[in-house]
């Protein structure tokens, strides 16, 4: 998830209303980029850990929570530990 919003991020310079730390994309070919790269993620990540891409989107759901923010920070908490 932190990957793919800074990537969003790279996109546009506009944010959401509801989360302001999250990018918003407006136009269609930002979407379908941002899509694309996210689904890359999610493949790559299931096939690093061997989990399926529902067991993935399983623990993504259990921090709906999370703005996206706090997923960045989270990600650089983890990498700071490798």
């Amino acid at each position: 998830m932190a990957k793919a919003e800074l990537y969003d991020r790279t996109l546009t310079r506009q944010r959401s209303q509801h989360d302001p730390t999250e990018a918003y994309l407006v136009l269609e070919h930002e979407r379908r980029r941002s899509n694309a790269y996210a689904m890359s993620l999610r493949i790559e990540v299931s096939k690093k850990y061997c989990i399926t891409p529902s067991e993935l989107m399983g623990e993504i759901n259990r921090h709906k929570s999370y703005s996206a923010q706090m997923w960045i920070d989270e990600y650089e908490r983890l990498q700071g530990g490798e």
